[in-house]
Order: structure tokens, then C-alpha cells, then sequence
């Protein structure tokens, strides 16, 4: 979900979920628990919310736990290419 967002923070949560291959209802609990963590922050635009990734918060997995989100973000962004794009938005 974080790679997602970093990738298309302007998707809206049905993108997020298609993308994640995830429910709806998932992407908007986990979207959440991400924010209450301070790892994503919302903002609203016009009608729609756009979400921001904090880079500067560390991973929270023991054998990463000295890594910062920013740097796994950077690394997958550059090594892989998202399962489906959200390019063909419904």
C-alpha cells in the first residue's frame, strides 16, 4: 500500500485497493491505521483526498528496523513495476 500511494498519491482509495489487490474496505482500514502511525498523511482536494507519505518514520519489521520508509520507497521505485497500473482508472 505504501508504494501505491507513494507511486499515485492522488489515486482514491478504489485505485489503492485494485492496485494492492485488495477490498475497498481494506485499503480504507489500512489507509487509516497508516495514518494514525503517522506513515501517511490526507489531505483534501476539491472532492477527492490525496495522501502524502512521511519517508522520514522507520520501518517498523526487526530486520529493517534501522531503514526509513523513504529509502524503501526509493529502492522499490526504481527495481520494480507496479502489478497493474492505475492508468486505466475506471
Amino acid at each position: 500500500m505504501l508504494l501505491t500511494v507513494a507511486r499515485h498519491p492522488d489515486a482514491t482509495v478504489a485505485e489503492v485497493a485494485r492496485a494492492a489487490r485488495i477490498t475497498e474496505r481494506s485499503a480504507y482500514r489500512v489507509l487509516a491505521d497508516l495514518q494514525r502511525a503517522g506513515y501517511v498523511r490526507r489531505r483534501k482536494v476539491g472532492r477527492h483526498n490525496s495522501y502524502e507519505i512521511n519517508p522520514t518514520l522507520p520501518l517498523r519489521d526487526p530486520p529493517v528496523e534501522d531503514e526509513l520508509v523513504g529509502e524503501l520507497i526509493a529502492l522499490a521505485c526504481k527495481r520494480s513495476v507496479e502489478p497493474e497500473s492505475l492508468s486505466d482508472r475506471h
